[in-house]
């Protein structure tokens, strides 16, 4: 069986007025950064949005 980790990236964020998943914190946006933690986990990734 295969682990996987699911990063939900697809609200609208419209009190921020950006999308959240592509905030900076060091550099990396938070959506790379858990897709980061998933492949040092040895987990499959899969990343759920609105847009391609």
């Amino acid at each position: 069986m295969t682990a996987v980790l699911g990063v939900f990236a697809g609200g609208a964020s419209r009190r921020m007025g950006r999308p959240k998943a592509l905030l900076r914190r060091g550099g990396v946006t938070l959506i790379e950064r858990a897709c980061r933690l998933g492949d040092a986990l040895g987990l499959e990734t899969v990343v759920v949005g609105r847009r391609p």
